[in-house]
Formats: structure tokens, sequence, C-alpha cells
């Protein structure tokens, strides 16, 4: 005689419970976790990207602004304007243009090199103090000297060459803050020296033209450029900014 009652009846399972994951895989085994974002990160990832389209956009505004200045500022990299005559003939504008460069450059340079906003904000006050030490240093010497306007223009001569690099540099960091790209990275760290070096030259034919020694040549690059570019690769270092 067949029974009437259902097959699924007839094939009811004891309930058991779930077997551990230490008996299947392993002792040391555990269950994964879903991959998801962590709500502290997508709003500073947000904030992040953020403070580069605003770099951008400023960078952007500088161009459109102080376009005649930075054509101005090129020319003279390029050996095709003397700097003396420009220096004789800047106004405030021209000296915000150079000071909004110096300022943008240190922010995208932090941004780029650290990944985050709050040492980007570090990475440009740092820059600020050395562009201030490095003022102080060529002002008290020609205080001292009594050749304060070539101290000057030294000074000046410095402020466009590094905006000059400023706007050609800071599209490159933008680039690499997006894409970390490791060759990128190399080839901003040999055009940040290139432009150094290029500083340098150009101070040392303003001090070979006013018949200057080489070893007042060299003790600038000493005190102005080398002492506070380290200074701050060595705080960078222990901050561990970079």
């Amino acid at each position: 005689m067949v029974s009437s009652r259902p097959v699924a009846d007839s094939l009811v399972l004891p309930i058991t419970s779930a077997p551990s994951p230490g008996s299947v895989f392993g002792a040391g085994s555990r269950i994964a976790e879903a991959a998801g974002m962590d709500a502290a990160v997508a709003p500073a990832s947000m904030a992040y990207s953020v403070a580069l389209l605003a770099c951008l956009a400023g960078w952007f505004l500088l161009v459109y602004v102080y376009r005649d200045y930075i054509l101005a500022g090129l020319g003279i990299v390029r050996g095709g304007v003397i700097a003396e005559k420009l220096l004789d003939k800047h106004n405030k504008l021209f000296s915000a243009y150079l000071n909004w460069v110096v300022v943008l450059g240190g922010v995208v340079a932090g941004l780029a090199c650290s990944q985050d906003i709050a040492a980007a904000g570090i990475c440009a006050a740092a820059v600020a103090a050395a562009w201030g030490f490095q003022w102080a240093v060529l002002d008290a010497a020609g205080r001292l000297t009594l050749y304060r306007e070539f101290t000057a223009r030294l000074f000046y001569l410095r402020k466009i060459v590094v905006a000059a690099a400023g706007m050609v540099l800071v599209p490159l960091f933008l680039l690499y803050a997006l894409s970390g790209n490791v060759i990128l990275g190399w080839t901003l760290a040999v055009l940040g020296a290139m432009s150094m070096i290029f500083i340098w030259a150009r101070a040392f034919m303003l001090f070979v033209r006013q018949r200057f020694s080489i070893s007042l040549w060299i003790l600038y690059l000493c005190a102005v450029e080398i002492l506070p570019v380290a200074t701050l690769v060595i705080m960078a270092g222990k901050l561990r900014l970079f």
C-alpha cells in the first residue's frame, strides 16, 4: 500500500549546528567580512578630490588673470627679457601673481606627495616659512653690506623663476596626485631639481655681473638655497609627510 504522505515530509533531516570555519579550513581561519567603504574614508576622499579640483580651478584662474605676467616671466627664464628692466617696472599685480603661484605650488605639492589635506596645509605653511626666511636673510645681507638693491633684485629674480616653474609643474603635480604614476613622480623630482639648478645659475650670473667674489655666491647658496630646502626635507621625513 502506497503512503499518501508527501515525500518531503518523509525526508526531514535533523537540524544540526553549522560547522565552524576552523573545522573546515583550519584552526586559523575565519569568515571574511564583506568589503565596503569605511564611513570615515568616504568624506576624506571626497574632501581630497574637492581640494584637487579647487587647486586646478585656481591654476586656471591664475592663467586667465595674469597671462601677460606669465608670458613676461617665461621670457625672463628664456633670457629674452632682462630681469633688471622688469624689476624697475614691476607693480603690485605682478607681485601678487608671484606670491599666489608660490602658495598654490606649495599646496599642490603637499597634496600630491602626502595624499592628505592636513599634510598639504603643513607643507604650504613650511614653504611660506622657508620663503620668508630666504627673504629675511637676503634683506639683512643687503642692509648690512649696503647692497640692498642687489639683494632685492636677486630675490625678485628668484620669485620670477619659481613662479614660472610653478605654473608648469602644478598641472603635473595634480596629474600625479590623481594617478600616482611612479615615472611621473620621478619626472617631477628631476624637473624640480633642474629648476633649482637654473636659479643657482642665474644667481651666479648676477654675482659675476656685479663682480662679487665666488665665495659670496657659495655663501648665498648655503644660507639661502640649500639650508631651507634641507630643513624642509628633514622635517618632512621626521613627520612622515611623504
